[in-house]
């Protein structure tokens, strides 16, 4: 799926919808989201970075979504945007982060689960 609203795959208890948790989580998509066929269970969240992400406001969006994504143990890959794509890179990155591997492409490792804003 593409262009998927983040509440659509997670939620918050009744308590983080009070703290405002509810409402930036309903507000927020994810580029595309990878599905296992048969059960529908979401088995990665993929983001393409442009250069917007800089802005110090995306860094506040990024850091709530990763952030969000980890507590609802939704592995989130990044990849800065580009014009054209390799599709074996592609595959090798959402393998790796399937399976728990660096979730970003190798020059974005220690920046993908950043805990600061």
């Amino acid at each position: 799926m593409y262009k998927v609203r983040v509440a659509d795959i997670m939620t918050c208890s009744e308590a983080d919808w009070q703290r405002g948790y509810g409402g930036a989580i309903s507000q927020k998509h994810l580029d595309f989201v990878l599905c296992e066929r048969r059960s529908t269970r979401v088995v990665l969240a993929v983001e393409l970075d442009d250069r917007s992400h800089e802005a110090e406001h995306r860094k506040r969006r990024d850091w709530f979504l990763n952030n969000a994504l980890r507590a609802a143990g939704v592995p989130l890959l990044r990849i800065r945007a580009r014009s054209q794509y390799s599709s074996v890179i592609i595959r090798r990155l959402v393998f790796a982060a399937i399976s728990g591997g660096c979730a970003t492409e190798p020059d974005r490792c220690s920046t993908s689960h950043d805990d600061t804003p």
